[in-house]
């Protein structure tokens, strides 16, 4: 492939890229990540060693999550080179790569991908290095570099393992290996890495694998098992649409291209090969039961543009190939605006307003794991004494040891670990979650009860929707986006709220799924301290907290209701029957709109009747 085109395909996905990227904590595995690239800590199973290692590097450089986010963007931007030179190599076109190149790096998944930190784009910069390297098998150095980029593959994520075995073998097939296989396990090495560094506690210390089982357990992603080869119910149909959907946001009307592709391929071998991988990568993720596996389709959607690209090389004649130019054009347009992160902090802004507002020495427990890392990196930082607790780790033994150094830990949480283990081993996939879930209840409840007199005990719930005022036999004190659990009842108070206004987050601004979250969130928020304050007839505070709620939120239906009762209560009943029409003729509905509805009823018969 000329320069010229390497030249211009890595600057420009570079460049989009670098205005995209996001600057803040992100989503996802990210904010994990970067916790432990700052600590040299160790993340979920199965560790990630090469990952961490190298993002470690990243951040002594610069220690700001965005540094942390451009390695991401990096990796994906020298894979999408690497991708050219594999196009280039089977069509020999130049303008035929290029397009190919910039298309894929411009879909939808990648791109969003590429821009926060994840493993996603190192494993898909891994396994087309090992392609275009399978492609020269005829090289001397091919073999020995093979072994070796698989074994260094495994250290970044396992799912390579459905890349790598095709790959080895085939070029088994073509060359005698000799001493070469040792090299496939000197990466492997990097495991050690673990219980080495696990002796000195950093953070995270997942699984606190310092001896042989622990490390087995982290490595071997253990804790996850129950969710692959799902093949309960209908999960296996709705993994599929998700797979078309993804398949759809990325490559859009080209699907069919690839397959006129995989028709026109010639060399069978390498087709072959391919078709393996993707088949054997694809069912993997079909099967795996987990809401986030966009990035598990990635290095299906990079052997697949492959096909695409051949197919257009056989459709498209060469006087009109420059018109394809469109096609990444016509992609990144449509995208821009949805993986444009370069301004989303809504986990940053949504911690630190949590962090800001929790008192010196509390805890505070999360459902949610990336709000749990983010508390955790302020913690870090400021030093103040709080004490992040992840629900959903409550029931390993090595978590609660670490938690015995801070809080106070019951006997009675040991026997329900135990209990959940043997519970664990005797059921089906299905319950396997929702027994964790419960088991991990009440070994919270346990460590809240020995700790709730010595310090105050929050608990941050990510889909609190319903208002909850209690859980198990605790009662819940709501802060604005927390709670405090309480023994008895609390009464009937407001509370500050120190948000970013309306003008930074207002719900059809936001660009990602989270970011909606948050700014529901907010908007509850303010809805709810405006009830608070209409039972405590502050009026013009609450309609004020109630407009609000609606400037985050312009579609909150449920606030419709509230300020229509607040001004009638003041006495002003056009704009009272104004907030009633409207809610009504939106068409939402949920238990209280009966009620509404007779409200509204009442107020036309009694205004009829004064006039």
């Amino acid at each position: 492939m000329p320069k010229r085109s390497l030249i211009a395909n890595g600057v420009i996905i570079a460049t989009i890229y670098y205005l995209t990227t996001s600057r803040f904590l992100p989503w996802g595995d990210g904010v994990e990540f970067y916790l432990a690239g700052r600590n040299l800590g160790i993340p979920h199973p199965t560790g990630y060693p090469l990952f961490v290692i190298i993002s470690r590097i990243f951040l002594i450089i610069s220690s700001s999550p965005f540094s942390l986010n451009l390695l991401s963007s990096l990796t994906s931007v020298i894979a999408s080179i690497i991708l050219g030179l594999i196009i280039y190599h089977f069509t020999r076109d130049e303008t035929i790569s290029l397009v190919s190149t910039l298309t894929f790096a411009f879909g939808k998944i990648v791109w969003l991908q590429s821009i926060t930190a994840e493993i996603y784009t190192l494993n898909l910069f891994i396994l087309l290095l090992i392609l275009l390297v399978t492609l020269k098998i005829e090289k001397r150095y091919s073999v020995p570099i093979i072994f070796y980029l698989g074994g260094l593959a495994l250290t970044n994520h396992l799912t390579s393992i459905f890349y790598i075995i095709p790959i080895i073998v085939y070029s088994l097939l073509r060359r005698k290996p000799g001493y070469y296989p040792i090299l496939f396990f000197i990466p492997l090495t990097l495991y050690l890495f673990f219980p080495i560094r696990s002796r000195a506690n950093p953070q995270p210390d997942t699984f606190n694998p310092e001896d042989l089982k622990n490390l087995m357990v982290l490595v071997s992603g253990e804790v996850f098992h129950y969710r692959t080869f799902f093949t309960e119910g209908s999960y296996p149909i709705k993994s599929l649409l998700s797979l078309f959907h993804a398949s759809w946001q990325q490559c859009l009307i080209l699907l069919p291209v690839g397959i006129y592709g995989i028709i026109k391929f010639k060399d069978q071998s390498i087709r072959r090969l391919i078709l393996i991988i993707i088949s054997a990568s694809g069912l993997y993720t079909l099967l795996y039961n987990i809401p986030d596996k966009e990035g598990y389709y990635i290095p299906i959607f990079a052997l697949y543009i492959i096909f695409i690209a051949i197919g257009l090389f056989h459709l498209i004649p060469i006087r009109y190939r420059m018109t394809l130019l469109f096609l990444p054009i016509a992609f990144l347009l449509i995208n821009f605006r949805w993986c444009n992160y370069s301004s989303e902090s809504s986990l940053s802004d949504l911690t630190d307003i949590i962090y800001r507002d929790l008192p010196d020495r509390s805890m505070i427990f999360s459902d949610d794991f990336f709000v749990y890392y983010a508390l955790m990196i302020r913690e870090t930082e400021v030093r103040r004494g709080v004490i992040p607790i992840n629900d959903f780790y409550l029931r390993f033994p090595w978590y609660v040891e670490e938690l015995r150094k801070s809080v106070i830990i019951p006997e009675r949480v040991e026997v329900l670990i135990k209990g959940c283990e043997e519970r664990l081993t005797r059921v089906g996939k299905v319950e396997y979650g929702e027994i964790s879930k419960r088991y991990c209840h009440l070994i919270k409840r346990e460590i809240v009860l020995a700790n709730i007199d010595q310090i105050p005990v929050y608990t941050y719930i990510y889909n609190d929707g319903e208002w909850p005022d209690q859980w198990l036999d605790l009662y819940l004190e709501y802060h604005g986006l927390y709670y405090r659990l309480v023994k008895e009842r609390p009464g009937l108070k407001t509370f500050p709220l120190s948000i970013p206004p309306p003008e930074k987050y207002r719900i059809d601004r936001m660009i990602s799924d989270d970011g909606r979250t948050v700014t529901k969130k907010f908007a509850s928020a303010y809805n709810r301290r405006g009830i608070y304050h209409f039972r405590q007839m502050n009026l013009d505070n609450a309609i004020s907290d109630f407009q609000t709620a609606l400037a985050y939120y312009p579609t909150y239906y449920q606030v419709y209701p509230n300020i229509a009762l607040a001004n009638l209560s003041r006495g002003d009943t056009t704009e009272a029957l104004r907030w009633l029409e409207k809610y009504l003729r939106s068409g939402f509905t949920d238990r209280k709109t009966p009620l509404v509805r007779r409200i509204y009823q009442n107020i036309i018969r009694d205004y009829h009747a004064d006039h």
